[in-house]
């Protein structure tokens, strides 16, 4: 065998290599492994994160933050959520059928504040305000009840 063909076969083994090594890298990474870091993940969440009933009421009493509340849905959930809550790569925000929780205030919130770091959604605890974070939860909660078109089949078990 000549050393131009010996050469090319060296090259083509180690491009294989390199390619097994990073399929196996992705896959761990994927499916298995660690979720990648995001900022605050494994930091504790303070007692102001914690859900306050009474500041709930006063933030969904301001028709302000709920125009608020619909510009951070717009702009950070719709993508995997959609416009109308009708879900997408996200489950449907508009039905009675929920993953986590049970679809009450409390319970969307702490979904917020923690994320679902499994499923790609981050925790949003140290990137939105308390009070963006209780805005937002709102808005979900109105979400319920919708007919958008299209919706997303039903996931998970079904509240009242």
């Amino acid at each position: 065998m000549s050393s131009q063909v010996l050469a090319a076969v060296q090259t083509w083994i180690l491009i294989l290599i390199i390619t097994v090594v990073a399929i196996f890298i992705y896959y761990y990474y994927m499916t298995s492994g660690p979720p990648i870091e995001q900022k605050g993940v494994n930091s504790p969440i303070s007692s102001e994160q914690l859900f306050s009933q009474a500041i709930f009421d006063t933030v969904s009493s301001d028709p302000v933050n709920l125009n608020m509340a619909k510009i951070i849905y717009t702009e950070k959930c719709a993508v995997c959520h959609g416009l109308a809550g009708q879900g997408g790569i996200g489950p449907n925000l508009t039905d009675r059928f929920w993953l986590r929780g049970d679809g009450g205030a409390s319970g969307i919130y702490n979904i917020i504040v923690n994320g679902v770091l499994t499923k790609g959604m981050p925790a949003w605890a140290e990137i939105l305000p308390v009070k963006d974070i209780m805005a937002l939860t709102f808005f979900v909660t109105k979400l319920k009840g919708t007919m958008p078109l299209n919706p997303k089949m039903p996931q998970g078990r079904e509240y009242p």
